[in-house]
């Protein structure tokens, strides 16, 4: 992003985009507990945010690890046994919806993992390691995956310990390690949503700023 500081404490209309992941999941019925995961240097600062707005359903706010994968596994290392199923989310998603949350939860009912997808419009290409073009992908088979993505914790806990075995494999999302080591169990796609952007360039951010006025009108 190259502002100086984590994306997630960057402010739209006033308040961080943490706050604003955050709220989603405190407003939503189907959600029992929250667990925060921040950087060594930010948990101060995540703090403040969390108690600043009163959250409710966050149960703890802890430090989390060198990789997204080893942030996940510190948060689920952080819950209790009686807990069935999980939702992993990027704070860097601040305008996930209630219904996309609900979509989540409620595959889960019927399968053991779940994940939010929305269809390519653009081309994607393969590339070479020195980039060239190496094959053209096919569109109609393409999704770009969201979060929240959803599990049974029994079941993402043994993906987790597996890839911990693992000094070969980092995964880049958590279906994507549920996919790697249990190929039989199927990751069901729900429907995703325009608005649940990433912000991870200056150009989101300023998507994520109109995103965040219009919601205010």
């Amino acid at each position: 992003m190259g502002v100086g500081r984590p994306k997630q404490l960057l402010e739209l209309s006033g308040r961080t985009l943490l706050e604003r992941a955050v709220s989603a999941f405190e407003d939503s019925e189907l959600i029992d507990r929250i667990v925060v995961m921040a950087s060594e240097d930010t948990l101060a600062v995540a703090e403040e945010i969390v108690e600043r707005a009163a959250f409710a359903k966050v149960t703890d706010i802890a430090v989390g690890g060198a990789s997204r994968r080893a942030t996940t596994l510190a948060a689920l290392e952080r819950l209790h046994d009686d807990v069935r199923n999980v939702l992993i989310h990027d704070a860097a998603r601040p305008f996930v919806s209630g219904a996309l949350i609900t979509r989540c939860v409620e595959a889960l009912d019927s399968h053991e993992a779940a994940v939010p997808v929305l269809p390519s419009s653009d081309t994607i290409y393969q590339v070479t390691p020195d980039n060239r073009l190496d094959v053209v992908l096919p569109r109609a088979s393409l999704r770009r995956a969201q979060t929240p993505q959803a599990f049974e914790l029994s079941l993402l806990r043994r993906a987790h310990a597996l890839a911990e075995a693992d000094d070969h494999h980092e995964a880049t999302d958590d279906c994507g390690l549920v996919r790697h080591y249990f190929p039989d169990i199927e990751v069901h796609m729900v429907e995703g949503d325009e608005r649940n952007i990433k912000v991870t360039t200056p150009s989101d951010l300023a998507l994520a700023a109109v995103l965040a006025s219009d919601a205010n009108r």
